[in-house]
């Protein structure tokens, strides 16, 4: 599944995009983030056993980041 900083922002109940690309700059989205049709994306389901927001509270811990399945997720939105 993949979502744009926009997405990504409320899903995991970020503030600002601006902050997505802080951490993009800083590295600790590497892996996460892919270039389609010029427009950035951010992967959410697990890469190495880890999801991006595994990833981000290796590194962060001036924000609380809501959980965000993204199997659980398909499945509601599916089932809706």
């Amino acid at each position: 599944m993949w979502c744009t900083f926009s997405e990504t922002q409320k899903l995991l109940g970020i503030k600002g995009r601006q902050t997505l690309y802080n951490y993009e700059k800083k590295g600790y989205l590497d892996g996460y983030i892919e270039k389609i049709e010029g427009t950035k994306y951010i992967y959410m389901r697990k890469i190495k056993g880890k999801t991006v927001v595994e990833a981000l509270r290796k590194n962060v811990f001036t924000i609380d980041l809501k959980d965000f399945d993204a199997d659980k997720y398909l499945k509601n939105l599916s089932v809706s």
